[in-house]
């Protein structure tokens, strides 16, 4: 439908309820080109009243719209951290493992066992030994050293012990 630019005069009040409606998100030109065409197809008549139910069916309208799309975003937002969330697990549990490979304490005969074959070395050994481990993991894995601790403190909690200053 071709379009045309017109002018005219309207109340200060009017004016005023235009620029509300413009401020609140509304687009004024649209308004009142839809009133206008409601009124001349007899849709809405010369009480007021007739035009309120309008304009809120058009807000409502446009309102609806709005979530709609709102809604649309934030679905896709929420599926998007679900499935950060869901990697982010994927990537602890396959540090986990890694742990445990390299701290394979079931071949000399559990915690207790491993502690005392590091500990031959000296006394800090174990320790050492521990901290050298998780900085290689960090540093193979693109993980944070203080993150491989975590992870490690939670495969090996009785080993949590050696690391209480970090």
């Amino acid at each position: 439908m071709p379009r045309a630019r017109v002018n005219f005069t309207l109340p200060v009040d009017i004016i005023q309820l235009l620029d509300q409606y413009g401020k609140e998100g509304g687009n004024r030109s649209g308004l009142v080109s839809s009133l206008l065409q409601s009124y001349f197809k007899g849709e809405i008549g010369k009480n007021g009243n007739s035009a309120k139910v309008v304009l809120m069916q058009k807000r409502i309208e446009t309102l609806s719209s709005e979530m709609g799309t709102l809604n649309s975003a934030l679905q896709e937002m929420v599926a998007a951290s679900k499935q950060e969330k869901s990697q982010e697990e994927d990537k602890k549990e396959e540090i986990r493992r890694k742990i445990e490979q390299w701290f394979d304490v079931d071949k000399f005969g559990g915690i207790k066992g491993w502690l005392a074959d590091q500990e031959r070395d000296g006394p800090n050994q174990a320790k050492l030994s521990v901290k050298r481990g998780l900085k290689v993991l960090a540093e193979k894995n693109g993980a944070s050293l203080p993150q491989i601790i975590s992870l490690f403190k939670e495969v090996y909690p009785s080993l949590g012990r050696l690391l209480e200053d970090e």
